[in-house]
């Protein structure tokens, strides 16, 4: 008897289906049971301590992935992705780049170009040469990745390719670049990640910026703006004094100065000043930047006197931190 061709076929396909399923799923439990495994070192019945950080689990872990770690080749990766791009949240951005480049390298031997894994650990190479201030670099693997990300469709990954590039152009001094890249993102965002998610938020004060760089556009920069402010109070409500509600605050602040409205751009810079020393401390790089743009604003205001305070405040701040 002649067995039907096309009923083979689709057996092939349903096994190949099943398999494709298991290795997923079998990938996923290894990441888990890493990621589980890292903490389990601060139980002080393991030899942890009490005192260990989350940043001293992530540095351990990356030397022991070798000994524990499974040896197949997108979990290894995705695992030392996973690794850097944790590290470089916490602000260690230089202990981030041994894991990540590893993971890179890793990927370009054994995977192929477009597995999401592999573009997973190339996009933890971005953040982290942000946070290092390399745009140059940072521009190059962005110029190769948004292309790629284009043609697979993975429209989180390309926003974030984006924002990156964008942040990239404005240290490059290239802001029309960055007004594209950052508007393309901020569309995206509102599709791929929700209206009022933190990553559109990022996406929104970013093209608002870019408005205040370059050939001025007052009223399209106060605009954006204002938008970013309105989104940044939804996002972050009930919290007026999160981080990213005080940058957003900040830029609204200066694009009313920009705008002419000194008077309003004084006291949105002012809420700004006090809620980021409220956060941050009276000492952080941050408050240099906000009390030397109310300085101007003040100035530009005819308050001649409180304009000069914060003037030498941010000198002062600026002076600990940028020697």
């Amino acid at each position: 008897n002649l067995v039907d061709p096309v009923r083979i076929a689709a057996t092939g396909v349903a096994l190949w289906q099943a398999r494709i399923a298991r290795a997923e799923q079998l990938h996923a439990e290894e990441v888990k049971n890493f990621v589980t495994s890292v903490f389990r070192y601060a139980d002080p019945f393991y030899g942890g301590s009490a005192s260990t950080t989350t940043v001293d689990l992530l540095k351990q872990a990356a030397t022991r992935i070798d000994s524990i770690a499974t040896t197949q080749p997108r979990t290894r990766v995705e695992i030392l992705a996973l690794l850097g791009q944790n590290l470089v949240v916490l602000g260690e951005a230089g202990a981030a780049f041994a894991p990540i480049d590893r993971a890179v390298e890793e990927a370009r031997r054994h995977l192929a170009a477009d597995d999401p894994v592999a573009i997973k650990a190339r996009l933890a190479r971005l953040q982290a040469l942000r946070f290092r201030g390399q745009a140059d670099q940072m521009r190059r693997e962005a110029d190769e990745l948004v292309p790629l990300l284009r043609r697979s469709g993975d429209s989180r990954g390309l926003v974030m390719a984006l924002k990156n590039r964008a942040h990239a152009a404005i240290d490059q001094g290239q802001y029309g670049v960055a007004e594209a890249d950052s508007g393309e993102g901020l569309a995206l965002a509102r599709v791929a990640y929700g209206p009022e998610d933190p990553i559109t938020l990022q996406l929104s004060i970013l093209h608002a910026l870019t408005f205040q760089f370059g050939e001025p556009r007052p009223a399209q920069a106060l605009s954006a703006a204002e938008d970013a402010m309105q989104l940044a109070l939804k996002v972050f409500a009930p919290d007026a004094a999160h981080s990213e509600v005080i940058d957003t605050r900040h830029l609204l602040g200066r694009a009313l100065t920009g705008a002419g409205q000194f008077r309003r751009g004084v006291e949105e810079l002012e809420r700004a000043a006090a809620d980021a020393e409220r956060i941050d401390g009276a000492q952080h790089h941050r408050l240099a930047f906000v009390r030397n743009n109310l300085a101007i604003a003040q100035r530009r205001a005819g308050l001649l006197a409180p304009a000069l305070a914060n003037a030498d405040a941010a000198v002062a701040i600026a002076t600990q931190h940028f020697k």
